[in-house]
């Protein structure tokens, strides 16, 4: 771990405010799609200073009686309109220090006994073990279970030095194999949009992330272009001049270099399709396309999401890159792409120099 990294993440999310005490749950629907994250303590990764990117937040342990009070009164006004359930919490929804046991399974009880037939639990990759894939196995008979995990990058440097999160790639490898033989699926999530790299650069980590994955058995990747959230250290480095989110259109570059196998296998999350909006101004920086290019983005990353045909798919990517469009948006990343893989490393240790400031409580300006 980047002790630097470290203690300016921990000293940036003490000032992030508790989650509001008046909700257990959090939810977000889309159509079929139903996801809720369930408020905890908070992320144990989180509090010792890892994911630079991340905002998952913390409230309090959460009271079991009153938590599925509101579940039972979210399922049943969602019932039989649901077909698939994201279940998360505050850092990881497997990770008993956030959620018990004996919570996790009245928890799983409960969305077994509503019929929703996909079940999708978002989780830390360390949380998962054979004890546990064993119990989510009998508590969700005959139900599809995949687990959603994040990768980020598998390049070893960028997850020490950048994002601060350490990730073992064969301990990754092997819960894979685990979830496989309990019959669940994996999804893998990824960054497009690492700072201090170039466009090109960008792209090139996030394939080779793609492929590592693919590689390794992973049954769906979700690449999610970087969204600067607020109460963390991209934001802080955002708000002093230090990094930018990615263009969209890289996120269209990238779909169109994918071989058929990568493109069926692959899809786009937090597109500009939502934001953290904490009041006072504080809300995330979606990747970014100006007002023209956004009427288009948004309506074909929606599309690719919902449609995972193969032909669809490349129909769709064709004619997004042949449109006609009244702005140079599309025009301007790719030339920027011709530039080739490269990194920062004067803004890198600018922003290093910045956090140390922070971390003296002296800051640079």
């Amino acid at each position: 771990m980047d002790t630097l990294i470290q203690t300016a993440n921990i000293k940036i999310r003490s000032d992030r405010p508790l989650d509001p005490p008046g909700q257990s749950i959090v939810v977000f629907q889309q159509k079929r799609f139903l996801q809720m994250t369930f408020q905890t303590q908070g992320c144990r990764f989180s509090a010792g200073g890892s994911c630079s990117m991340c905002n998952y937040g913390y409230g309090r342990e959460p009271d079991a009686d009153r938590l599925m009070n509101e579940l039972h009164k979210v399922l049943h006004a969602c019932e039989n309109r649901i077909e698939t359930i994201l279940l998360g919490a505050s850092g990881s929804f497997l990770d008993e220090k956030e959620i018990s046991q004996s919570l996790r399974n009245q928890i799983l009880r409960a969305v077994f006994q509503s019929g929703i037939p996909q079940i999708i639990i978002e989780t830390h990759y360390k949380s998962i073990s054979d004890s546990v894939l064993h119990r989510i196995s009998q508590l969700l008979p005959g139900r599809s279970i995949e687990l959603e995990v994040g990768l980020e990058t598998v390049n070893p440097w960028i997850g020490e030095h950048i994002l601060n999160k350490h990730i073992d790639l064969l301990e990754f490898e092997m819960m894979i194999a685990a979830a496989h033989r309990y019959g669940m699926t994996v999804t893998v999530n990824l960054l497009l949009g690492i700072p201090f790299f170039t466009e090109a650069a960008q792209l090139s980590d996030t394939k080779a992330s793609i492929r590592w994955a693919i590689s390794k058995k992973a049954d769906y990747i979700i690449v999610f272009p970087l969204n600067i959230h607020p109460y963390t250290l991209f934001e802080w480095l955002y708000q002093k001049g230090r990094i930018q989110p990615p263009s969209l259109w890289l996120a269209v570059r990238l779909l169109s270099e994918l071989d058929d196998f990568e493109l069926e296998h692959v899809s786009m999350a937090w597109y500009g399709n939502r934001s953290m909006d904490y009041g006072e101004g504080r809300t995330s920086i979606l990747p970014q396309s100006c007002s023209i290019c956004r009427k288009t983005l948004l309506p074909f990353f929606r599309a690719f999401y919902i449609n995972r045909d193969l032909k669809s798919r490349k129909r769709q990517i064709a004619n997004l890159l042949h449109s006609s469009l009244s702005c140079n948006c599309r025009e301007e990343v790719f030339r920027k792409l011709s530039a080739g893989p490269g990194f920062f490393e004067s803004e890198y240790q600018a922003a290093r120099h910045d956090m140390e400031g922070l971390v003296k409580k002296d800051e640079c300006v």
